[in-house]
């Protein structure tokens, strides 16, 4: 039987992915979980310091062959297979490596998914009653794909040293572009903003972020399998992150880096509790710090891992990374959170709607696309709301209105795949006799501050459900069905160049409207397009995050390369 050392193995590309058609959208980040890119820093030095763990690390010793000569032998087609493929190729190869490893810290690591350690604390394992299994799952514990856990066969003591997260390449191409490094270059164009690029990982990072913060963990990682972005947390709001490593990298290989960040957590020592977590994450999705200043009692502190000293809470003070903490450790209490340096804060404007705004009708015959934002405000409300009949209920009604109060019915006749994940639900059914498409969630406000046009779909009410028989509770708001098919970005990629460029057209047009109403799409992403072949036009779909116009990238850029998964213009080749 072959066999090969332990820097042999680690030096080795991993393999390519055999790739077949199947999930085609987004395998999905909450609307919630987003991480502002302005806290969003590089993490230099880190391929200098992967080096100089792998050239101190003995690697020596000699173990079997464990890559097939043949290369992958499996095909993957979802988030499920992509991930067994992941563990195959990193975590059992870094689970041998560990296990055969002279260095005591890193003996018992290994990789495993997210029930091997539920919470925060070291004794976890047990599963105390204040983990509640929907709790866990609304905060982030329990979510995460990937952990590197410490596992003291002894005791069955297991605690999480690094979390990590699992998204699909092929519906997150933009991951290999974000290079945190470039915000290390100055700006060639005044006023531009040079985390610009790194908008389109704000969603997937906010997510493995969640997870780092409810789990007290300092190191994480995000990764498509073809580029993986190692993060760690430097401060309360600072998170620094590595540019993308290509999954056939050989300066230094994947694996190397995930023994470099194996290495990094096991030998911490202590774990970084968010004294408000909850407040924490509203502040990195909203951008804005708060004022955050020396007396403010929003902190994380320091918890050494040991049981002897588990009651030695510590705050973090200035110092440097060198697998110790957020901030050398401290005798000074009620601090701030401890940075390296000083966290970068800036402000960003609030378009919070009012929350006393009533039901305002859209004219169903109504397509004026030359309004502004002040548009909105002259649509017309209707005189009287109709009232439904008692005759008209069944048990797949939906009675909903603005402030509980029952003014409209809904007959769900379809109910779509749905994601609890997300807390939403999707229906098709009839309102007042036409066929509509009701959402489980409050989007309505966005939906208020853009004129009506047809690039979107018409919202034909909104309210709180008062009574459903298999809703009792929530927001609903119900939107005109129309015609097209969700794109992808494998459809996108065989459809012809001229269609391509009425696609390109279509899109620029539409994301232009919004831009004139001082707003931009959230989520421009191809499975929250319908396209309508036959008429070559288009529906923008999702409402749920507008964000404030971004002058600084016109809408035939950005949007544009979130739709196609690529920077393209019609000067282009197909």
């Amino acid at each position: 039987m072959a066999t090969e050392t332990v820097g042999q193995l680690l030096a080795r590309p991993l393999p390519k992915i055999l790739f077949t058609s199947g999930t085609r959208c987004s395998s999905g980040t909450s609307k919630t979980d987003r991480v502002d890119r302005k806290f969003l820093f590089h993490w230099e030095g880190f391929l200098s310091e992967v080096a100089e763990t792998i050239r101190k690390a003995d690697l020596t010793k000699t173990l079997t062959v464990t890559d097939p000569t043949e290369g992958e032998l499996i095909m993957v087609g979802n988030k499920h297979g992509l991930t067994g493929s992941f563990q195959a190729n990193v975590g059992v190869v870094l689970g041998r490596v560990f296990h055969s490893s002279v260095d005591e810290n890193l003996v018992n690591l290994r990789f495993g998914d997210s029930q091997t350690a539920f919470g925060s604390d070291d004794k976890a394992r047990s599963r105390p009653k204040r983990f509640d299994r929907r709790r866990d799952k609304a905060k982030g514990r329990g979510e995460a794909d990937i952990l590197i856990v410490a596992h003291t066969l002894e005791t069955e003591e297991v605690t999480c040293r690094v979390v990590g997260k699992i998204k699909i390449y092929w519906t997150q191409p933009l991951v290999g572009s974000a290079i945190s490094s470039s915000l290390l270059v100055p700006a060639k164009t005044k006023n531009v903003d040079p985390r610009s690029e790194l908008e389109a990982i704000e969603g997937p990072v906010g997510q493995l972020v969640r997870h780092m913060i409810y789990r007290n963990i300092k190191y994480g990682f995000l990764s498509t399998y073809e580029y993986t972005i190692f993060l760690r947390r430097m401060g309360r709001m600072r998170f620094e992150i590595t540019d993308p490593i290509k999954f056939d990298s050989t300066d230094p290989t994947v694996r190397q880096c995930f023994y470099h960040m194996g290495k990094l957590g096991a030998s911490d020592e202590f774990s970084y509790t968010d004294e408000e977590p909850d407040i924490t994450l509203k502040i990195l999705q909203s951008g804005d710090s708060w004022g955050e200043d020396d007396t403010s009692p929003r902190r994380c502190r320091l918890k050494r891992r040991a049981p002897e000293d588990k009651d030695n809470d510590q705050e973090g003070d200035d110092g440097k990374d060198g697998g110790g903490g957020i901030g050398a450790p401290s005798k000074k209490l009620r601090t701030r959170a401890a940075t390296t340096e000083p966290s970068e804060f800036g402000s960003m404007t609030k378009n919070s709607p009012s929350p006393s705004r009533g039901f305002i009708g859209r004219d169903p015959e109504s397509d004026d696309e030359g309004g502004t934002a002040s548009a909105t405000s002259k649509t017309k409300v209707p005189k009287e709301i109709p009232m439904f009949n008692l005759q008209d209920i069944t048990l797949n009604s939906i009675i909903f209105g603005e402030n509980m109060v029952s003014r409209h019915v809904f007959q769900v006749q379809e109910a779509l795949p749905d994601d609890h994940e997300k807390g939403k639900k999707i229906l098709t059914g009839l309102f007042n006799n036409i066929k509509c498409i009701v959402k489980y969630e409050n989007e309505k406000d966005n939906y208020l501050r853009i004129p009506t046009s047809r690039y979107f779909p018409k919202m034909m009410a909104f309210g709180d459900i008062v009574l459903g028989q298999e809703f009792r509770e929530g927001h609903i708001i119900v939107l005109s069905k129309e015609k097209g098919e969700p794109l992808d970005y494998e459809m996108i990629q065989k459809i012809p160049r001229d269609e391509r460029v009425l696609m390109y057209n279509e899109i620029v047009s539409a994301v232009t409207f919004i831009r004139a109403a001082g707003l931009r799409h959230g989520d421009p992403k191809p499975w929250n397009i319908l396209w309508d072949k036959e008429s070559g036009q288009l529906i923008l779909l999702d409402f749920e995050i507008m964000r404030p116009e971004d002058k600084d990238r016109p809408a035939n850029e950005w949007e544009v390369a979130q739709v196609f998964g690529s920077y393209w213009t019609p000067d282009d080749p197909a």
